[in-house]
């Protein structure tokens, strides 16, 4: 299911209830998972340097940090680096901020990912009103895995990936190979809340010994569905949300399966629990016989934009790494602040760039 299939729902719930938009609504809670990535947490290296002032160089980049900030991004700019409670302040400029910066050429830069969800919302964006175009810059996606694309980041073949800190990850840095994160992306206001649907795992009533009480420690012997495998980072929050049990992942059979097909998989019983994303889970939520039974760890990013030595280094290729940052955190402040599913334009733009056909 992809933004046509949101867009409907947007519909369907509009002529239900016209207080939609206010969270006070136990239905609208729903309409929290379009909030997720307006609580994009910014990498504070990348956000100080892309909202700080330009006016030195050093050999480490081509702009400085600064504890001033720059028009539009002063102290809120900055999300507290010791504080993981999910009702801390995240960084902000104001909209329209920061300012572009074009780069001197039309440069194309390549955005790995291997779908146009929702988390990839604000380049969907920003390409959609042109904050991209405003720095010079052309988004080229590349549909492949993250696993598949490291030694072509490292190799700076290829420009950015989207990705959350899986195990490839890891190993990849073990292995000495120079890429980094710059760019971290969201986590859900709800996380933690299962009575609030969101994304999570995902499984069938008729998976526990309790329907109406499920007992996660129940899965054990039986099988999850992953877009990435074991080695995701799902592992991590299914593991935090299992520990009480006694149970580990180990004790599963992880399947790897699309995104796109695991609500399928799970109404016919080819798996029994499935770590749903954004806007997957909506089907799952409306089927009375599937239930929320882990969340994301609360307050906390479990993925984002990671680089190769090219956009890092001030003598090759850092002033694009900036430039598409700018793009990035001014497409967050402008068009996915606060309640952005009420804005029809907003929403028309990830219909139109998600790629999905409306209907």
């Amino acid at each position: 299911m992809g933004f046509s299939k949101l867009k409907k729902t947007h519909r369907k719930f509009l002529c239900r209830n016209s207080d939609l938009f206010f969270p006070n609504q136990r239905k609208g809670e729903y309409v929290k998972f379009l909030r997720l990535i307006s609580i994009v947490l910014v990498a504070f290296a990348v956000l100080s340097t892309a909202c700080g002032s330009d006016s030195d160089s050093s050999s480490s980049g081509s702009s400085s940090s600064s504890s001033q900030g720059t028009e539009g991004c002063k102290d809120s700019a900055v999300t507290p680096i010791g504080d993981r409670s999910p009702g801390r302040d995240v960084a902000r400029c104001e909209p329209g901020y920061p300012k572009p910066q074009p780069l001197a050429e039309k440069t194309k830069v390549s955005v790995v990912t291997k779908w146009k969800a929702e988390f990839v919302s604000p380049i969907l964006t920003g390409i959609e009103f042109g904050e991209f175009a405003a720095e010079n810059l052309e988004i080229e996606f590349v549909e492949l895995g993250f696993s598949d694309s490291i030694a072509q980041l490292d190799s700076c073949d290829l420009d950015f990936g989207v990705a959350g800190t899986e195990a490839a990850l890891h190993n990849a840095i073990n292995n000495d190979v120079d890429i980094k994160m710059i760019l971290g992306n969201y986590y859900p206001p709800d996380a933690g809340d299962l009575s609030v649907d969101q994304t999570g795992l995902w499984a069938r009533r008729d998976a526990f010994s309790d329907p109406d009480n499920p007992n996660i420690g129940d899965l054990k012997g039986q099988k999850i569905a992953s877009a990435v495998g074991l080695g995701s980072v799902i592992s991590y929050p299914i593991g935090a949300a299992l520990r009480p049990s006694g149970v580990s992942l180990l004790d599963m059979t992880v399947e790897k399966i699309g995104s796109s097909d695991m609500v399928l998989a799970l109404e016919n019983n080819a798996v029994q629990a499935a770590w749903l994303l954004d806007p997957h889970w909506v089907a799952a939520a409306s089927n009375p016989d599937l239930v929320l039974v882990a969340t994301q760890t609360p307050g906390e990013a479990l993925g984002g934009i990671y680089v190769g030595p090219c956009l890092r280094d001030s003598k090759r290729d850092r002033d694009v790494g900036l430039a598409f940052a700018r793009a990035y955190i001014r497409s967050i402040n402008t068009y996915l602040d606060g309640a952005y599913q009420s804005n029809p334009d907003v929403v028309a733009a990830l219909v139109n760039q998600s790629g999905y056909p409306e209907g």
